[in-house]
């Protein structure tokens, strides 16, 4: 190989290693951002309705969304009334019987009636007919509403053991019970974790953060580990969610004119009864905000109205010593959400392993994201990612390029 061509390989693999390390150095600037509309956070509806309905030959699968988990039902096919069964429910189809009622246990609740024709394999075969089984909806009562399972968090990563330590923290020092209100199972476990934490405000280290909940929440206890709104966010979503409650993270961050406003994590929970998200601030002692009119608000409603230059008037349910009282925010203005930009709605993660060079390296790389990204006017691009992983991949081809260009100039001296 000649010299020449070989220096240009050597330089060409010298600017790319500059220019990879200034990307690393940036990285947060590079990262990739899944961006996410309103609609893909809080859909258009999002009340009572069938999540999901399956048939296998005669067999039906059927399960709601929008009730109480602890919701009981009993099905009514032609004359004859199942047992009770929570959601998914089972039941058998019945060819030429078209009507199907699901009756709840609870009385302030309204039946849901299904219409369906069916008809199965061996009709289809009696007739001479390939058919496999036939499944028609008619109608409904309610809506099919697809259910976002991203949102739906399962700590599987933790130990059976573990979350029932849990769950005994929760009867006996929250007085959560099973046949309590999620409203009611909310505000327990929120005074809780408040009560339990504020006392320890601080800067956490390192290691609690890497910690799972029940550790943090022992660590705390016994050693006085000090906490942030993180700590006040990821306990929050632990004990409501093996409580059988709907909750995610919500994290800020942006920027306030040119200086960062730095970061902040919340909650936001899902209120089947409200058949939506409500917002809480348990850092800021803010639980289920809603405006003057009595309407619960979810973190994406609160900042629109901050980009509105908004400020309704905004009440809070909040704790003092025992007790949770509503009341009106006084200056709501002075939020920690009016000074944030941004919205970064989390998947699930194992906080041990968020960090680990394998989960670094994969969305360093790839189109990997740990969270959703909101703002009111969705103008992210992704190009400086996209041209990371270029840079990345001709770096490394430009240096086993020079690996080869070395020994091939080598091979021709001693020649």
């Amino acid at each position: 190989m000649k010299k020449h061509t070989a220096f240009f390989i050597y330089l060409l693999s010298f600017i790319l290693l500059i220019a990879n390390a200034y990307v690393y150095i940036h990285r947060n600037e590079y990262e990739y951002k899944k961006q996410s509309a309103y609609n893909d956070l809080y859909q258009p509806y999002s009340g009572k309705g069938i999540n999901t309905f399956s048939v296998t030959e005669k067999k039906a699968t059927l399960s709601f969304c929008g009730y109480k988990n602890e919701t009981m039902w009993k099905i009514k096919i032609d004359t004859v009334v199942t047992g009770m069964q929570k959601s998914p429910l089972q039941f058998e189809l019945k060819e030429d019987l078209h009507q199907y009622t699901f009756i709840p246990d609870d009385t302030a609740l309204t039946p849901v009636t299904l219409t369906i024709d069916h008809s199965y394999r061996k009709r289809y075969a009696a007739s001479g007919n390939s058919g496999n089984t036939n499944i028609e909806i008619l109608y409904s009562s309610v809506p099919f509403i697809q259910e976002t399972k991203k949102w739906i968090y399962t700590y599987d990563y933790i130990p059976a053991g573990e979350i029932n330590i849990s769950k005994a923290v929760l009867k006996n020092d929250a007085g959560v019970k099973d046949a309590d209100a999620d409203t009611v199972k909310f505000k327990k476990i929120a005074l809780f974790i408040y009560k339990t934490l504020m006392p320890h405000s601080g800067v956490p280290s390192d290691s609690l953060l890497e910690m799972r909940p029940q550790q943090q929440l022992d660590c705390i206890r016994k050693r006085n580990a000090q906490v942030w709104c993180s700590s006040f966010s990821a306990l929050l979503n632990y004990f409501c969610t093996i409580s059988g409650l709907k909750i995610r993270h919500v994290g800020f961050t942006g920027f306030i004119n040119s200086f960062s406003a730095g970061a902040h994590a919340a909650n936001e929970i899902y209120i089947p009864e409200y058949g939506g998200w409500v917002y809480t601030d348990l850092t800021q002692n803010l639980i289920f905000i809603k405006d003057d009119a009595g309407n619960y608000l979810n973190t994406a409603d609160l900042l629109f109205l901050k980009t509105k230059h908004i400020v309704p008037g905004l009440n809070a349910f909040r704790i003092y010593a025992d007790s949770i009282v509503y009341e009106k925010i006084s200056h709501p203005e002075s939020l920690y959400g009016w000074n944030y930009s941004e919205l970064l709605f989390h998947y699930e993660y194992n906080p041990s392993q968020l960090y680990s060079f394998k989960n670094k390296i994969k969305r360093y790389l790839t189109e990997n994201s740990w969270f959703e990204l909101y703002n009111t006017g969705l103008q992210y691009s992704n190009k400086n990612f996209y041209l990371k992983r270029f840079l990345f991949v001709s770096f490394v081809t430009s240096f086993v390029l020079s690996i080869l260009a070395f020994a091939l100039t080598k091979r021709t001296g001693n020649d």
